[in-house]
């Protein structure tokens, strides 16, 4: 019998396995197949899945406020199609470290907008990520065009309010509910 923190880090490892598995197959299918039918598919399938789970919470859209959650969801509209049309553009580590600059923007954003003064330690790995997302996008340094560059900032900067709305809606809506909503607006977007 496994704890709880054991089963929360076999859930992460499994979700990033998932994630790395979705970008090789993005990458495999964007030679042949336009990102935005791949981003609807996603999409499609995913609200599909999550909807058995989200149906009973379908309420809460109608007593609560639902600002910041269709922020989450609109926000993430933006970030799936931008990760996904870099994947075509550059390999999946170049996209994906691209991607992880969303991380670094979250820590501006909560420092900006909610006065959460980040530590010194923390600026020195903001820097850091930073430093190292940039290099990607000079010409010739890597193997990932300006273009794939470009969107793929784009893309992280969707992605980096979609995680900073996540903390005010994370303890009104269940997590089942934002995922489905953010599917079916990913959807209707692609």
């Amino acid at each position: 019998m496994i704890n709880k923190a054991q089963y929360e880090i076999v859930l992460a490892l499994w979700s990033a396995f998932a994630f790395a598995l979705m970008g090789c197959v993005v990458k495999q299918l964007s030679s042949k197949v336009p990102s935005a039918e791949i981003t609807f598919a996603r999409a499609i399938v995913g609200a599909a899945i999550v909807l058995p789970w989200g149906l009973s919470h379908f309420s809460k859209l109608l007593c609560t406020d639902v600002r910041f959650l269709f922020l989450r969801a609109i926000a993430g509209s933006g970030s799936v199609p931008c990760y996904f049309w870099t994947i075509g553009k550059t390999s999946v580590a170049n996209a994906r470290a691209i991607a992880d600059i969303a991380r670094l923007l979250v820590v501006i954003l909560g420092w900006n907008l909610l006065g959460e003064k980040p530590t010194k330690l923390r600026v020195f790995y903001v820097l850091i990520g930073a430093v190292g997302t940039t290099l990607l996008g000079i010409p010739g340094s890597s193997t990932c065009p300006l273009d794939g560059w470009l969107i793929g900032i784009c893309g992280a900067l969707f992605a980096s309010f979609a995680y900073f709305s996540l903390r005010r809606i994370g303890s009104v809506f269940p997590t089942t509910l934002t995922v489905w909503v953010f599917l079916s607006v990913l959807a209707l977007v692609s």
